[in-house]
């Protein structure tokens, strides 16, 4: 993916070296997203923007360090798949479809259809 974007824009990012370090170091970070401290979170969104790099990271990770919680995050509020991620998007799925809520949902669909389209603003 990377290699085809370098190709197509001209751009030089690097690719992905799939391997066990960096597929745990992604995995890490993942699990590190989900934290009550804003500036970690802001740290984490810049640098998966690309906005700092690696060692950028590490230096806020070492001079946050000092705040970060007692207890790890529940595994709700980690971005990884899991069952329980997938039993709470399955009672979601069933809150939104049901009956009760169609015109709400055909309002919040226009409301998306003219956004997209540009109407109205």
């Amino acid at each position: 993916m990377v290699r085809k974007l370098n190709n197509r824009f001209g751009t030089s990012f690097t690719e992905f070296e799939h391997n066990e370090a960096n597929l745990r170091a992604c995995l890490d970070l993942v699990k590190e997203r989900a934290t009550p401290i804003p500036e970690w979170s802001t740290v984490v969104g810049r640098f998966e923007s690309g906005l700092i790099t690696r060692s950028d990271l590490r230096r806020a990770r070492e001079r946050l360090a000092h705040q970060q919680p007692s207890e790890p995050p529940g595994s709700r509020d980690i971005w990884l798949p899991s069952s329980e991620r997938s039993q709470s998007k399955d009672r979601l799925r069933e809150q939104w479809s049901q009956p009760d809520l169609m015109a709400l949902r055909a309002r919040a669909q226009l409301a998306y259809d003219r956004f997209v389209a540009g109407i109205g603003a």
